[in-house]
């Protein structure tokens, strides 16, 4: 046996097993945290969660039609009454709105990641900074449509109100 062998065969049976304990959960965290940054650098998403197949339910949300284009700063303006904002913890800001049936609405993507919002079930990708315009209609009214954002569930409602007089 080397001398060198002999040196760290010696340490470890000097150590108490509560003290092998310990250095192995600080090389386990060590590692952990080391391999969490490193899923940072490279773009990794480590907080996968499977993408709900979208169903529907009497609330029906449906996307402006494809084609139909508007700037960000013109989609603030037009939706400054129905626009719902969603931060960096994906908290929809406001968390309640009370708007007409068949009203549009802006879910508007206030972090630089990307954010899968789903409205009564109904899933809406948003890239980090990006908007979506949908519609929101309901046969049955008052009706209660209820928004997630990633994890989060229910961050936001809008209640939707008969149009009287149409």
């Amino acid at each position: 046996m080397s001398s060198t062998q002999s040196f760290s065969s010696s340490i470890l049976n000097r150590m108490s097993s509560q003290t092998k304990y310990w250095i192995l959960i600080i090389v386990v965290v060590g590692l952990a945290v080391l391999w969490g940054l490193q899923a940072k650098n490279y773009g990794y998403n480590t907080n996968l969660t499977p993408t709900p197949t979208p169903t529907r339910r009497t609330g029906q949300a449906t996307k402006t039609p494809v084609g139909q284009t508007i700037s960000y700063t013109d989609a603030v303006k037009l939706y400054v009454n129905s626009r719902i904002q969603f931060d960096a913890y994906c908290q929809g800001v406001p968390s309640s709105l009370s708007l007409k049936s068949g009203s549009k609405v802006m879910l508007d993507n206030r972090s630089g990641d990307a954010r899968t919002i789903k409205v009564d079930g109904r899933s809406y990708y948003l890239a980090g900074y990006g908007f979506q315009i949908i519609t929101l209609s309901s046969n049955t009214l008052p009706y209660t449509v209820k928004i997630d954002c990633g994890s989060a569930i229910n961050v936001a409602q809008v209640l939707l109100q008969a149009r009287i007089g149409q």
